[in-house]
C-alpha cells in the first residue's frame, strides 16, 4: 500500500516519503491529497478533502507518478489532489498526464492542482492526456489560481469541445484573457456534459463587458450548466441579443 509508495520515493523525495509513511499500510489508494502551506492560494476549492501537508516539487511529483506506476496503484487512484505547490508546474502536471490521464487503464475521476504553478505548456499536457485517451473517465478538474494565460485558456477550451466526461472545471484565476474566455463560452454552447463551470475572476483584467455577451448567448443554448460562476469579475450589465442581462454572481439553475 502507501507505505511501499514511501519506500520507493524516499531516496529522490524523503519529504514526501516521509509523508506518505505516516499513512496507515492499509489505508485507500484511491485518494490522495497533498496541499502545501494551509490556504495559501487555495480559495474557490470548498470541496478539497483534509490534505496531507508537505512542500512538493515537480521532482517530487516525477517520482510520486513512477512510484505509482510501479507498485501498480496507478490505475486505482481515483483522486489526486496536489494544492498550494509553488513548486509544482509544468513539468509536474506534464509527468501527470503522461503518467495518469494518458494510461488507457487510468481510472482517475477527480484532479485538483489549484494553486499551483502550472502555465500553458502544463495545461496542454493536461488537455490533450485527457482528451486522447477514449477510455479517460475524469470528471473533475480543478486548475484554479494557476498562471494558465490565453494559451493555456485555448488548451482548455478545445478539451471542453471534445469532452465526454468532464462535469465539474475550475478555473478561478488563471488569467484568461478575452479570446481565450469567448473560445470557452463557444465550446461550452455546444456542451451537454459539464454541470459546474468556477471562472471566478479568471479573466487577467478587472472589466469584461466583451466576453458577457458570449456568456449571455452559451446560456441560453447550453441546458445542461448548473452553476457558472462569474463572482469578482466585475463584470457590466449587457442588454442586446434580445434582451439578456448578465450580472456579477453565482448563476446556478
Amino acid at each position: 500500500m502507501w507505505s511501499n509508495v514511501a519506500a520507493h520515493v524516499m531516496a529522490d523525495a524523503p519529504a514526501l516519503g516521509t509523508v506518505l509513511d505516516a499513512l496507515a499500510a492499509d489505508a485507500s489508494v484511491e485518494a490522495l491529497a497533498l496541499a502545501g502551506t494551509p490556504g495559501a492560494k487555495c480559495w474557490g476549492t470548498s470541496g478539497a478533502r483534509p490534505a496531507l501537508f508537505c512542500a512538493l516539487t515537480n521532482a517530487d511529483v516525477e517520482v510520486l507518478i513512477e512510484a505509482l506506476q510501479v507498485q501498480g496503484l496507478a490505475a486505482g487512484l481515483r483522486t489526486l489532489e496536489i494544492r498550494s505547490q509553488a513548486g509544482v508546474g509544468d513539468k509536474g502536471a506534464a509527468a501527470i498526464a503522461a503518467g495518469l490521464l494518458a494510461d488507457p487503464t487510468c481510472a482517475l475521476e477527480h484532479l485538483d492542482l489549484t494553486g499551483c504553478e502550472v502555465g500553458a505548456e502544463g495545461a496542454r499536457a493536461l488537455c490533450s492526456a485527457i482528451a486522447e485517451n477514449p477510455a479517460s473517465c475524469l470528471k473533475t478538474l480543478r486548475l484554479g489560481w494557476n498562471p494558465l494565460g490565453r494559451a493555456g485558456g485555448l488548451a482548455v477550451a478545445e478539451l471542453v469541445g471534445s469532452n465526454r466526461t468532464l462535469e465539474v472545471l475550475g478555473l478561478c484565476n488563471t488569467s484568461l484573457d478575452t479570446m481565450a474566455t469567448v473560445c470557452l463560452y463557444s465550446a461550452l454552447r455546444e456542451n451537454s456534459v459539464l454541470v459546474d463551470v468556477d471562472l471566478q475572476k479568471a479573466l487577467l483584467y478587472s472589466k469584461h463587458e466583451d466576453t458577457t455577451k458570449h456568456a449571455g448567448q452559451m446560456l441560453c443554448l447550453n441546458a445542461s450548466i448548473q452553476t457558472l460562476n462569474l463572482a469578482n469579475c466585475t463584470v457590466r450589465r449587457w442588454e442586446g441579443g434580445g434582451g439578456i442581462a448578465l450580472l456579477p454572481c453565482t448563476r446556478s439553475r
